[in-house]
């Protein structure tokens, strides 16, 4: 896993790749440095585009679980009550 504080680093220091369009980039450049072996998969740009397309992927997947809840695992209904439950002890009132 990659550590936030190295991410706020690399923001910090790389100005120009705050944007949301370089977000593929950044992606792309903490990987290789976790796994090397992902530079042998092509060109920068078409590591970019399969980041990209996992992302897709997996945005899809959460709207798929959202729009049909009994495709939702366990974890995800136990998440729904704790979360409740958080609010609850923190005095949360939800307003209109």
């Amino acid at each position: 896993m990659v550590n936030i504080d190295k991410i706020v680093g690399y923001l910090e220091n790389n100005e120009g790749d705050r944007v949301i369009a370089k977000k593929n980039k950044i992606n792309r450049l903490f990987l290789t440095d976790r796994y090397p072996r992902l530079l042998n998969v092509g060109s920068d740009s078409t590591l970019e585009e399969i980041i990209n397309e996992v992302l897709d992927i997996d945005r899809k997947i959460r709207r798929a679980k959202q729009l049909n809840p009994h495709l939702a695992g366990d974890s995800e209904e136990e998440k729904e009550i704790l979360e409740e439950e958080a609010k609850e002890k923190l005095g949360y009132t939800h307003t209109p």
